[in-house]
């Protein structure tokens, strides 16, 4: 029987982006009746080894001890030695592999294990974008990221030239292959991931609006715009800026017809305080924190959803909010600075909206355009994307691609 080795550096209980997207994988491969394990890598206090069941997926939890002064090559070495124990252990039919640095370990000293390398987009891409969003000041950060920009280029060619396939999750991800690495770009393709939607339990739309309002002393006027995420980077900045453009477009109002509320971890309350003073937004944000439990409540009492990313690997919070029938709002990607998924994921005017351009004036003037909506017609666009994407993104309808190209 057809089993698959899952090696990634993160799982659940963390709410990442790829612990969401391993947890999905292996869920649905157990389903299909395959056997299915997680080896989950990642740095600790200690060199230890944990295996542990997890809802019928066999989970084996390795950490490595990191030197204070370190390069890649350490976790490339160390992650040789963890696979390399894993799979003397038994030998899988299928190698999925979710992080570069575990498919470099596999290109080079694995050369007979075929393996599948899954990414949301280029890593080089992914890098730069996390530089941009770094302060000019923060040096240290910017120079370590610059010189992993270049190493990761490398890898990149390195895991293409060895894996049978490289899968990525939108069509702006399969044109930066195609960009970077020309003729090696055919071995990338484009399969949707999908969403694990009993995760997400939401009350309708007036519900969860009128509940959140009275929770968070809003007035009950205004329309909620919701942002979900990490508070740090470039993106939040973005919605910053396109806050403020609201405020001065809103000068000659006396009630406000919008609020913003943030949500995700990441955030000093009286330093969120202090920049929303300074903005002269104080009275129309709110930091509500982590909020995991009720999630699906922050996203279906939303108007309107934003994800001002310049540079994601896929964005799986405009599935989860789309889930809950909450319209999103983001970017475009235009090839060049603002490389994104969102173009897959919203249909323009019909389940949300793309800002185009991708500037905080561009964000402003979409947000204004939402809030501009009836609510007949916020409740429709809602609607839509719920349909859209419970009919384009499925984890069983993935693996079953995926297991294909492993079988090619």
């Amino acid at each position: 029987m057809d089993s698959v080795l899952l090696v990634t550096d993160s799982y659940r209980p963390n709410y990442d982006g790829m612990a969401t997207s391993i947890k999905g994988i292996a869920t649905a491969l157990r389903d299909l009746g395959k056997p299915v394990t997680v080896v989950w890598i990642s740095p600790g206090p200690t060199d230890d080894r944990t295996d542990y069941d997890d809802e019928g997926i066999k989970v084996i939890r390795c950490s490595f001890t990191r030197p204070s002064f370190r390069l890649p090559m350490h976790g490339i070495n160390e992650s040789r030695r963890i696979l390399h124990a894993v799979l003397a252990e038994g030998k899988p039919t299928h190698v999925w592999v979710r992080w570069p640095i575990y498919a470099v370990a596999l290109a080079r000293y694995f050369k007979n294990t075929p393996f599948v390398y899954v990414v949301g987009n280029s890593h080089p891409v992914s890098i730069l974008g996390a530089i941009t969003g770094l302060a000019a000041s923060d040096t240290p950060r910017r120079a370590k990221l610059a010189y992993l920009y270049l190493v990761s280029g490398k890898w990149e060619k390195e895991i293409l030239e060895a894996c049978s396939r490289t899968v990525v999750f939108s069509r702006d991800g399969l044109a930066q292959f195609q960009e970077r690495h020309g003729g090696l770009s055919s071995k990338v393709a484009v399969v949707y991931p999908g969403i694990t939607k009993k995760q997400i339990a939401a009350p309708a739309f007036p519900v969860a609006q009128t509940w959140l309002k009275r929770e968070w002393g809003i007035p009950d006027h205004r329309k909620l715009i919701m942002y979900v995420g990490h508070m740090g980077g470039a993106k939040v900045a973005s919605l910053w800026e396109a806050i403020a453009l609201l405020r001065r477009r809103d000068e000659s109002i006396s009630e406000k017809q919008w609020h913003v509320m943030f949500v995700g971890p990441g955030a000093d309350p009286p330093s969120f305080r202090k920049r929303a003073s300074k903005l002269g937004v104080a009275d129309s944000v709110t930091y509500c924190g982590v909020q995991k439990e009720l999630l699906g409540a922050y996203y279906s009492g939303a108007w309107a959803h934003v994800l001002p990313s310049h540079v994601e690997s896929f964005g799986y919070v405009l599935v989860e909010a789309a889930v809950c029938s909450a319209p999103s709002i983001a970017f475009s990607a235009d090839g060049k600075r603002t490389r994104v998924a969102a173009d897959d994921i919203i249909v323009d005017n019909q389940t949300g909206l793309l800002a185009k351009p991708a500037t905080a004036e561009g964000l402003a003037n979409a947000i204004e355009k939402a809030l501009s909506w009836s609510e007949e017609e916020r409740e429709r666009i809602g609607m839509n994307a719920r349909e859209h994407v419970l009919g384009k993104f499925s984890w069983d309808r993935f693996v079953k691609e995926v297991l294909a190209f492993s079988e090619e």
